[in-house]
């Protein structure tokens, strides 16, 4: 079969790849173990796109190792304790944080890179 006989079809794909690309860059940022079934969330604010996402809603679970993915619509509110992250201006990610990583230790790792970079530009400058 090819991908012609279904109309959207090329679109739909190109939109979920974008955002399993989005989800794992996210996770990989905040340095989550890939054995960390971690909660997901994808908001969609077009009305087709939400559809799309909740019927492909395993599929994107799947790539993306989520232990529960939430479809929100747009006027819905996101999960308390995610960190967002954008694939379009219709399509929005959320990762749950609380209890995924260590946010102590991220802002430690976060103060001591900006310090090395603050201490590159003097050498610079």
């Amino acid at each position: 079969m090819e991908l012609e006989a279904y109309p959207g079809s090329e679109e739909q794909m190109q939109t979920l790849n974008e955002t399993v690309k989005t989800f794992r860059s996210q996770l990989a940022s905040y340095g989550v173990a890939n054995n960390a079934k971690p909660t997901l969330a994808v908001k969609a604010t077009n009305a087709a796109t939400h559809t799309m996402f909740v019927a492909e809603a395993e599929v994107l679970k799947s790539l993306t190792k989520a232990g529960e993915l939430i479809v929100l619509r747009g006027d819905e509110t996101e999960p308390e304790g995610c960190l967002s992250g954008f694939v379009s201006d219709e399509i929005t990610v959320y990762v749950k944080v609380i209890g995924l990583i260590d946010i102590k230790l991220e802002l430690t790792r976060i103060a001591k890179r900006q310090k090395q970079l603050t201490d590159l530009k003097e050498k610079l400058a």
